[in-house]
C-alpha cells in the first residue's frame, strides 16, 4: 500500500544522514492520503486497507507509538441476486457453517484452502527476502553467483508439494486453482476477486492465480491473509511514518514541489523548485513514475539513451476506479437485514465467475461493466 519511499526518510535518518522530504502537496501520502471534502466526512481517497504493509516495517519504525492504529477487517460479505449471501468471518467455526449452508463439502475445503494458502504466502515472503538476481547483468560475477545460490538454497529446503504447488500457482488461472479445492460457483467468485485487484486480468488468466496468492501476503500480527482499516484513513499511515521519519531527524516540506534535477559533470547534485530554489543533494530519491523520474526532471541528454529507451516502452495502463459515498447511516441489505458482523469487513458484489468474467471482457475492451 505504501510506496518505497516513504520508508526511506525513516531508514535513512536512523542511518545518520541528513535526509530531506519534499511534497508537492499540503498533505503527505500520495495514493494513501486521507481528506475531508465536505465538513465531517472524512475520506481515504485512493487506497483504503493496510494489506501489504510489511510487520517488520512497523515494528522498526515503531509506528504504533507514532499514532498508527489497525482495526482488523473481520469479514467479507457477498450479496448474492436470488436473495441468499456469503459470509465469511474472522471465527473459522462461524465461516464454516456460513459455507456449509450452500456446500459442506466445500466448508470442509475451506480450512484446508486457507493453510495451503499461508503456507504458500510464508514461502513467497522467504523467496522476495532474497535480493532478485540481475538478468541484464553481463558476465559471472560473484555477487550474482552469490544471489542464485542464496535463491536455490531457500527452494530446495521447501517440501516437494508446496514447491509444485507454488510452481502451479505462477502459471494457472485463480479459476483452476479454486477448482481444486471448491465446487460452489459463489465461492470460487467471492475468493477470486482478489486475483483481480490491482491487476487487469480475470479469474480465468494465466498467472491470475499468483495475484490472488500476493493478496494472501498480507499479515498483520503474525497472521497472514489479515487486512485493517487504519483508524482515520489511509492518510493516518504516512502521518506515521511521517512522524517516525522525523524522530529520526528527518526534515519533511510540504507544498514544496520540484520543477527540475540539477546535475554537475553528468551526476545528478540536487533538485531545483517550482518557485526557483536551489537544493542539493549527493543523493536524489524519486517517488514519480519512471517518466517523470528519468527523462522529465532531468536535464536533456544526461540520462543514457538504452534507460531511456526503457522508460519509453514502459506501460502503467490503470485497471481501478473508487467512488467515496457521503451516508446517512449503514446501508441495508434484503439478504442479510440489520445490522451484524457483515458490517465490520467488506462487501462483495460477485455471484459467479462468469459474472466478473464478462465485468473483465467489458473493461478490456474501454466498456464500463
Amino acid at each position: 500500500m505504501c510506496s518505497p519511499f516513504q520508508f526511506f526518510p525513516d531508514y535513512l535518518a536512523e542511518g545518520g544522514l541528513d535526509v530531506l522530504v519534499l511534497e508537492r502537496r499540503e498533505l503527505l501520502g500520495g495514493a494513501t492520503v486521507t481528506e475531508e471534502p465536505l465538513p465531517g466526512f472524512r475520506y481515504s481517497v485512493f487506497s483504503y486497507l493496510v494489506s501489504l504493509l510489511r510487520p517488520e516495517v512497523i515494528e522498526e519504525l515503531d509506528l504504533l507509538r507514532h499514532g498508527l492504529t489497525l482495526l482488523p477487517m473481520e469479514s467479507t460479505f457477498n450479496p448474492l441476486p436470488d436473495g441468499d449471501y456469503l459470509l465469511r468471518e474472522a471465527d473459522p467455526w462461524r465461516t464454516y457453517h456460513n459455507l456449509k449452508r450452500h456446500s459442506r463439502r466445500d466448508a470442509e475445503a475451506y480450512s484446508e484452502y486457507k493453510l495451503a494458502m499461508q503456507h504458500m504466502a510464508q514461502l513467497m515472503v522467504r523467496v522476495q527476502s532474497v535480493a532478485p538476481p540481475d538478468l541484464q547483468r553481463e558476465g559471472a560475477t560473484p555477487e550474482a553467483a552469490h544471489e542464485w545460490v542464496d535463491l536455490a538454497r531457500r527452494l530446495l529446503e521447501v517440501p516437494r508439494d508446496r514447491l509444485h504447488l507454488l510452481l502451479f500457482m505462477l502459471t494457472a488461472s485463480a479459476e483452476d486453482l479454486l477448482d481444486r479445492w471448491f465446487e460452489s460457483d459463489a465461492l470460487k467468485a467471492a475468493l477470486s476477486t482478489s486475483a483481480t485487484i490491482g491487476s487487469f486480468v480475470s479469474p480465468r488468466s494465466p498467472g491470475s492465480a499468483y495475484v490472488l496468492l500476493h493478496h494472501y501476503m498480507g499479515e498483520i500480527d503474525g497472521v497472514f491473509r489479515a487486512w485493517a482499516f487504519p483508524k482515520g484513513g489511509t492518510g493516518a499511515v504516512a502521518e506515521a511514518i511521517a512522524s517516525a521519519a522525523r524522530a529520526r531527524g528527518a526534515t519533511i516540506r510540504t507544498e514544496a514541489a520540484v520543477a527540475a534535477l540539477q546535475t554537475r559533470d553528468g551526476e545528478v547534485s540536487g533538485v531545483v523548485l517550482e518557485d526557483g530554489a536551489e537544493i542539493e543533494a549527493s543523493v536524489v530519491l524519486s517517488s514519480l513514475a519512471p517518466w517523470p523520474s528519468l527523462v522529465a526532471l532531468p536535464p536533456e541528454g544526461t540520462m543514457p539513451r538504452e534507460l531511456h529507451e526503457d522508460v519509453a516502452r514502459w506501460r502503467d495502463r490503470g485497471c481501478s476506479g473508487k467512488v467515496n459515498l457521503c451516508l446517512d447511516g449503514l446501508p441495508e441489505f434484503r439478504a442479510l437485514p440489520g445490522r451484524g458482523r457483515h458490517m465490520a469487513g467488506g462487501v462483495s458484489i460477485a455471484p459467479g465467475l462468469d459474472y466478473i468474467e464478462r465485468a473483465y471482457q467489458d473493461a478490456k475492451y474501454g466498456r464500463w461493466a
